[in-house]
């Protein structure tokens, strides 16, 4: 193992193939982190741009669609509704 400032580093003679899948989890871990902050903040500054309707558009179903997890379902009932009806 190499070690660099303290830190022990993979051998260099690793296959590209596992050099790829530790990119890939680091990838993944990276964006499970910090997607929400970085389109939140994508967000805003599209208020100041002329695409200003797309986060408006965005906000305004948030706060219309925001008490749908604590009743546990939709405002239409899909088995009442004449769509869902099988007959």
């Amino acid at each position: 193992m190499s070690r660099f400032l303290g830190i022990d580093f993979a051998p260099i003679h690793l296959p590209l193939k596992r050099r790829l899948q530790t990119l890939a989890v680091f990838m993944v871990g990276t964006e499970f982190l910090f997607f929400g902050v970085w389109s939140t903040i994508f967000l805003i500054l599209l208020l100041f741009t002329p695409f200003f309707l797309i986060p408006v558009a965005y906000f305004t179903w948030i706060l219309y669609d925001k008490e749908t997890y604590n009743k546990g379902m939709f405002l239409c009932n899909i088995r009442t509704d004449s769509i869902g009806k099988i007959d």
